[in-house]
């Protein structure tokens, strides 16, 4: 041990900030730090950011670069995917690295799938060499189809929970609302069904395994462990169904469940939780998974065993 690494993810949900230090090859001593922005909502159709968003960035990024300042990691990377992908903002981007004091690198959607399938690996026990990884964020979706415990796939697709949440449950979360969102995701992600066809073929039943590793998954699986009913660590379509009843709560059917929330899903992914379990139940759909499981690490993980690695050759 004795270097810290560094990762600061300028998500479209969050800003994650992540130092760690490693023991062999293992993460340990792990700092982290969030600041909720929704920064996938920022850029206007002509790529510049909106003015609410502009502020609401730098004073994120200025307090975070405070905490870097106090705990400095030795290494330290910033990247930014797809809401960074998404803006035509040159001043605004420098803006942003002159309050961090470093450069930001805008990764691309096949950069981003890789990292996080590195992050998987090197964190999470897995057996099945057949298998998809599900990373929701906040305005693109990333999905890794695995074969042979390789990469065969990376598909990203340009809607997230922050955007969907936007673009249907603002005003509520109804069961109309519900049914809008899976009809126009079941068009956004229409691609799948060749990637399930591809699947089929292949007469592997394990291809029908996921790993989950967004915030999104994250708040899903906390929600169902926090009914009571599941045993073991995997779940199904069945489990998320029963979960977006209760986030409806049709005729106020499932408000002791919903209001149990509150108190252990944070405000802000409480109120898009909706909108990534919409995603997150037509994927699960379309590609016919049948079981899914929380992955250990993903993206920000992947980029500090990246660092790791390369510091240390």
């Amino acid at each position: 041990m004795g270097n810290k690494y560094g990762v600061l993810d300028l998500g479209s949900n969050s800003f994650h900030l992540k130092i760690v230090e490693f023991s062999g090859k293992k993460i340990v001593n792990n700092f982290k730090y969030k600041e909720f922005v929704q920064f996938g909502l920022a850029a206007k159709s002509s790529g510049e950011v909106k003015n609410k968003y502009r502020k609401k960035s730098i004073d994120a990024l200025s307090r975070i670069s405070k905490i870097i300042k106090k705990n400095p990691p030795s290494y330290l990377k910033v990247i930014g995917t797809n809401s960074l992908r998404n803006i035509n903002d040159n001043d605004f981007l420098k803006a942003m690295e002159n309050t961090l004091g470093s450069s930001i690198e805008v990764i691309s959607p096949d950069q981003e799938g890789k990292l996080i399938y590195d992050g998987v690996v090197n964190t999470t026990n897995i057996s099945p060499k057949n298998y998809y990884i599900l990373d929701i964020g906040g305005s693109s979706t990333e999905i890794i189809c695995v074969k042979n415990s390789l990469i065969n796939k990376i598909l990203s697709f340009n809607i997230g929970s922050s955007t969907l949440n936007d673009k249907f449950f603002l005003t509520s979360g109804s069961i109309k609302d519900w049914y809008e969102s899976i009809i126009y995701l079941s068009d956004v992600f229409s691609e799948l069904h060749e990637l399930k066809r591809d699947n089929m073929d292949s007469k592997i039943a394990e291809n029908f395994f996921a790993f989950g590793t967004s915030g999104t998954v994250k708040a899903v699986i906390r929600s169902l462990d926090s009914f009571g009913y599941k045993t073991e660590k995997k779940y199904s379509l069945e489990d998320l169904d029963y979960l977006s009843h209760v986030l409806i709560n049709y005729e106020n059917l499932y408000d002791k469940e919903k209001n149990s929330l509150k108190n252990i899903i944070d405000i802000n992914r409480l109120n898009i939780m909706l909108s990534g379990l919409a995603i997150l139940q037509t994927i699960t759909i379309i590609l016919e998974i049948n079981t899914i499981a929380k992955a250990n690490g993903a993206l920000r993980e992947g980029v500090l065993y990246d660092l790791f690695q390369n510091k240390n050759k």
